[in-house]
């Protein structure tokens, strides 16, 4: 765990640290399907099509049924996924695609289907990128009050996450262990 980033709230020392072992958000309940064909990385969803001519057979015989997007990759030095194209010829190139059925579309009460295939994206994408973190509230005896990791995104989130969490060790922590503090 490296940390990014250490400071006091509510007289609790807060660590914020890069989580370099996130849950990949492919594996949460997830509306839509990557289908992902790539040489050297294992990306999206696990799937039962061979190539991607043999999905792309799918999306011809499904294409009344389905809502799609076509999954961009780009890679120079680490990888990062949108679902429109990149502008480098050399490092980047189409990789797959996300899809729902309509029918899955109806059962959510999507308005706007694609909105949540991209959402998806956006999504995956830090995981993909690294932006990853945790955090660690520490009290003044040094004792370890709860330490989370999981965030997916910025840094930002994992920060007032921790301070949210600190606020509440700040109002319970006297109640709970009263003679500790005496």
């Amino acid at each position: 765990m490296e940390n990014v980033k250490s400071f006091e709230h509510k007289g609790f020392k807060i660590d914020i640290w890069h989580d370099n072992e996130p849950f990949d958000p492919r594996e949460w309940d997830n509306i839509g399907t990557m289908v992902c064909f790539h040489n050297r990385y294992s990306l999206g969803d696990k799937h039962e099509f061979r190539d991607p001519e043999h999905f792309e057979e799918f999306l011809i015989e499904e294409k009344d049924n389905i809502f799609y997007l076509p999954l961009y990759l780009y890679d120079h030095g680490g990888i990062t996924m949108k679902t429109s194209p990149f502008n480098c010829g050399w490092d980047s190139g189409q990789v797959g695609y996300i899809y729902m059925t309509k029918k899955r579309a109806e059962e959510e009460r999507l308005r706007d289907p694609f909105h949540n295939l991209e959402c998806e994206v956006k999504q995956y994408d830090p995981y993909l990128v690294g932006n990853c973190y945790g955090y660690t509230i520490v009290d003044e005896k040094n004792n370890i009050l709860d330490s989370v990791g999981g965030f997916i995104g910025y840094e930002d989130f994992a920060i007032e996450e921790a301070k949210t969490n600190a606020d509440y060790w700040e109002r319970t922590l006297p109640k709970q262990y009263p003679l500790a503090l005496a």
